[in-house]
């Protein structure tokens, strides 16, 4: 179930077309979620892509899978650091930031929507939607686009050329899932060139 839902969800990023996604894992034992993540995380680290547990309930896991390298790049912009510092975050390492994020998304009630700076959205969208509370928003899709919609609709189309080809690549065992990683080039043509 795990894997599927790595392949399904976090395409993508295995791809190195996005910086984060996210989705909800329902595990049987918190010793078999562990070892999982561990297990995916031996061979994920390598290629700098790392998963996290963003916070548990009831048998359900949050589960953050990003590309360390471009997060840290995002988190270290100028304005994305004022930002974040604004929210709460007192650093912009990585770890300090990881960190404050699973706390912000424990303790509070309402989802801590500086996570889009997390996913990778641009971040004058993060910025309105907090703002506008998810209102007002020009056209949605992965997120609620304020601004240049133009870019924004190639992106989804992208993403979704990727879950395409994803949904027909219908083994999620731990091998077909290496080696897509492994063979991300050729799998970044193709979600490129499929019409």
């Amino acid at each position: 179930m795990f894997n599927s839902l790595l392949k399904d969800y976090c395409f993508p990023t295995l791809l190195g077309l996005k910086v984060a996604n996210m989705f909800s894992y329902s595990y049987i034992s918190k010793q078999d979620l562990d070892d999982t993540i561990s297990f995916w995380n031996k061979f994920l680290n390598e290629k700098s892509i790392h998963i996290e547990i963003l916070n548990i309930t009831d048998r359900r896991a949050l589960i953050y899978v990003y590309r360390k390298k471009r997060l840290m790049n995002i988190l270290n912009q100028k304005k994305v650091k004022n930002i974040l510092c604004e929210y709460g975050y007192k650093t912009n390492k990585i770890d300090d930031c990881m960190s404050t994020l699973k706390n912000k998304i424990k303790s509070s009630e309402d989802f801590p929507h500086e996570i889009g700076v997390f996913l990778g959205y641009p971040i004058c969208d993060v910025l309105c939607f907090i703002k506008d509370k998810g209102k007002n928003s020009i056209c949605t899709g992965c997120w609620k686009v304020y601004h240049n919609e133009e870019r924004a609709l190639k992106t989804f189309s992208l993403f979704d050329r990727c879950r395409t080809i994803s949904k027909k690549i219908n083994k999620s065992d731990t091998t077909t899932i290496i080696k897509l990683v492994d063979n991300n080039k050729l799998l970044k043509y193709l979600v490129s060139k499929q019409s």
